[in-house]
């Protein structure tokens, strides 16, 4: 997705957001994606195609305000839970934002890096903690909802 994000002008995107597609001073942003799993209401995998909900793995290459909620929504696929740009039926469909992070990667300072991973759940059940030439590695739980 590349679609440039900038500020909504009053009144625009329910009053809740003050970042649109578009908009004043819109700055480029990219957003790559790919679909992991498809879903049907009740928990069946599909086999493909008409899936009700999908797990999709989005990578931000650039780093604006509301971009990987924008981004879902203009390609027609809000992220469930989100109650600023999602119809009230995915909004409303799980009781919080299903939008985790799989890693962050932090620079402290030239010689510091600490990366912090999600585990999806059911995938792991402890914490770690590692360091190891600068770098710190955080493991944690998936906080399922």
């Amino acid at each position: 997705v590349n679609l440039p994000i900038g500020k909504a002008p009053v009144g625009m995107e329910g009053g809740h957001s003050r970042w649109t597609i578009g908009g004043e001073g819109a700055r480029k942003a990219e957003t790559r994606w790919k679909v992991l799993d498809r879903f049907r209401r009740g928990g069946e995998e599909s086999a493909g195609g008409g899936a009700d909900f999908s797990r999709v793995l989005l990578r931000p290459l650039t780093g604006r305000g509301q971009q990987l909620r924008l981004h879902m929504k203009a390609l027609g696929h809000p992220i469930l839970g989100d109650t600023i740009h999602a119809p009230p039926l995915v909004a409303g469909c799980v009781p919080r934002l299903c939008l985790h992070a799989k890693k962050l990667s932090l620079t402290v300072n030239e010689d510091d890096k600490i990366d912090i991973k999600g585990i999806y759940p059911g995938k792991q059940k402890e914490t770690s903690y590692g360091m190891s030439e600068g770098r710190i590695s955080v493991t944690t739980p998936w906080d399922p909802f």
